[in-house]
């Protein structure tokens, strides 16, 4: 390597190493407080240099030094990041000119003993900042999936609400054939999320029904009736084919109670597409949602998923995770072929698991690239 190519090397070499705080010092006026290694943040601060200045540590005597003399963390790293690799690459050509290389020679190993290692520091910083962005991502896909499940709760509380006072209602004035159906014909008006109410009496016989053709058909083999029949208390179904529209739904069942007595059951049918949404989803390009029941069928799931609707893909590692644990994070891939980072809870009140995935390559698009042209620079 000729002199002045080596010249012009050492001077990419410290543009490199102080092209960003000089931008920043520009921007600032002056004021430097970059950092571009895992603990920079921490020991070149002056309180934190002060409590930790050991006899084992007599770097940060120097920081304290530094900082009495008016000189701030971030430029006492710039100049240690101006002057480190400078000495050493100049070190390293007179070490290796005593050793009796020729001048060419011993430039081009310096450079490289001083590049090559800068480089893998670059490499080591990108892949802490990918993990620290799926850890990020993973918090925030937490969150929207608390959101989401709020959502859910919400709306199950407002089922619960009208269903109570159903029963309140039909206790007082218990209404038969045409006059019960129209009586919930005008509860439901209003009320998207419901497909469809109905008065069962206690051995499961409907009594009155907002879908035609319902009154006496027997419901006194569905687990949620039996259980709000037995436990007296508000109960929400697994996914079910409704047998009256038989269409797939969730069903909430009441118990109309007269003291210790169970006069009847009032049941609501919720419509699919109104589980699993939620705004905060919604307003989120990358975000997808998921809504499982207990068993793992698919009850809601974000657009492109319809199709899995009422199927049960138990082997799916997602779906197994949320079977498995009653919150967590997963990154897998998403019944839809897209790889995304998962956060996933249970919905209060049910046996219902809701997930919330964001798109992992969107995420990490800038960071890989960044990486990828690292490890290029490394080849």
């Amino acid at each position: 390597m000729s002199l002045p190519l080596f010249v012009l090397a050492l001077v990419v070499l410290v543009a490199a190493a102080i092209a960003f705080p000089v931008c920043q010092a520009l921007v600032t006026g002056g004021i430097i407080y970059y950092a571009n290694g895992n603990d920079e943040a921490s020991y070149l601060q002056y309180d934190f240099a002060m409590s930790a200045a050991t006899i084992t540590r007599p770097g940060l005597r120097l920081v304290v030094w530094a900082h009495e003399h008016g000189i701030s963390g971030g430029w006492q790293n710039l100049i240690f990041d101006l002057s480190v690799p400078l000495a050493f690459t100049l070190a390293a050509w007179w070490a290796f000119r005593n050793l009796g290389w020729d001048a060419a020679r011993s430039r081009l190993a310096a450079l490289a003993l001083a590049v090559v290692p800068l480089l893998f520091d670059r490499v080591r910083m990108l892949e802490v900042r990918r993990a620290d962005r799926v850890e990020i991502a993973a918090g925030e896909a937490m969150d929207l999936a608390a959101r989401g499940a709020e959502a859910q709760r919400q709306l199950i509380i407002t089922v619960r609400a009208v269903m109570q006072v159903m029963a309140r209602a039909y206790l007082d004035a218990p209404q038969k054939g045409d006059a019960c159906r129209l009586y919930l014909t005008d509860v439901m008006s209003g009320m998207p999320w419901l497909k469809g109410l109905t008065i069962a009496a206690p051995d499961g016989r409907i009594e009155c029904s907002t879908t035609p053709g319902g009154a006496g058909l027997k419901l006194s083999d569905r687990p949620h009736f039996r259980t709000a029949i037995t436990e007296r208390k508000f109960v929400l179904s697994s996914y079910v084919v409704g047998r009256l529209n038989l269409s797939p739904t969730v069903v909430a069942a009441y118990p109309i109670l007269d003291g210790a007595q169970v006069r009847g059951v009032v049941l609501a049918s919720i419509n699919l597409q109104s589980l699993g949404q939620s705004h905060a989803i919604s307003t989120h390009a990358d975000a997808g949602a998921l809504m499982i029941d207990g068993h793992g069928t698919i009850l809601a799931a974000h657009a492109g998923l319809e199709a899995w609707i009422g199927k049960r893909p138990a082997s799916h590692p997602l779906i197994r995770e949320m079977l498995s644990h009653p919150q967590g994070t997963i990154t897998t891939t998403d019944l839809d072929g897209v790889r995304r980072i998962f956060a996933f809870l249970t919905i209060p009140w049910t046996d219902a698991h809701y997930a919330v995935g964001l798109d992992e390559a969107a995420i990490l698009a800038r960071v890989k690239s960044q990486v990828g042209a690292a490890y290029l620079q490394l080849a």
